[in-house]
């Protein structure tokens, strides 16, 4: 399709930062520098400073820098990397059944990963596109040293916090599908901001009508119609462009 080339800014390999090049001491300020960003994500949660070190070299793990609106990885790209989110914003997009149609899946932030389930697949490319929203860094991990490792049996830290990672990729994946099964517009919109208050999330919804619209799979319009009617019937409060459900006190009344 071609959809798949719709976001075609090339990628720099030259803003990942090298790791087989320079004197040792470029090399060993490099690999200090990686080690410490690890040490922070989720993903290497209980490895010691030792470990992180050792799979650094093992997994020939980098830090990529993005620029905003950068296309990370999509369809026509081998799927041979494992990205975690150190810093910036992205979105995970996947094509629609309509020729240049694009449906966002996900949105990605610090801490988050893509691709956690490649080791264990056996795909060639990627199955999605990956789109860079905001400036930021990734963490990129081989894929085929990762699924080495795991047949090895070694670092069960790391393994752990990958299958992990994947279960948490597949439960809003399972999210999604059951979004996409409420026929009216009006039920998405009250299940996805039931999930944020689920997950913690206590600050308004700020709506960006583009975006919300193409993650609930509607038409901006649908959308309009939805919110002002949800709104109307005080299933939901809006100020400006925030939105909240109502008390549980306040719905009984």
């Amino acid at each position: 399709m071609r959809a798949r080339h719709l976001f075609l800014e090339k990628s720099d390999p030259s803003r990942e930062k090298p790791r087989d090049g320079g004197n040792i001491v470029q090399m060993k300020n490099c690999t200090d520098d990686i080690v410490r960003r690890m040490s922070r994500q989720t993903l290497f949660k209980g490895c010691t400073v030792g470990e992180c070190r050792e799979l650094v070299e093992r997994l020939d793990i980098r830090i990529r820098q993005v620029k905003q609106g950068e296309m990370v990885t999509s369809e026509v790209r081998a799927a041979t990397e494992i990205l975690c989110v150190l810093s910036g914003c992205f979105h995970v997009y996947e094509c629609g059944l309509e020729d240049d149609a694009r449906h966002l899946v996900q949105r990605l932030s610090v801490g988050d990963t893509f691709g956690t389930s490649f080791p264990v697949l056996t795909l060639t490319a990627s199955p999605a596109l990956l789109l860079a929203e905001a400036e930021g860094e990734l963490l990129l991990i081989d894929v085929q040293a990762t699924r080495q490792l795991i047949e090895t049996a070694s670092h069960p830290k790391f393994v752990a916090n990958l299958y992990a990672a994947t279960a948490k990729q597949g439960f809003y994946a399972w999210r999604k599908l059951r979004l996409l099964s409420c026929y009216e517009v009006s039920n998405r919109i009250l299940l996805y901001l039931r999930w944020r208050e689920e997950d913690g999330r206590r600050d308004p919804l700020t709506i960006d009508y583009p975006a919300l619209a193409s993650y609930l799979g509607v038409n901006r319009t649908s959308l309009y119609r939805a919110i002002a009617s949800l709104k109307k019937a005080k299933r939901i409060h809006q100020i400006g462009s925030a939105i909240t459900l109502p008390k549980v006190g306040k719905c009984l009344r």
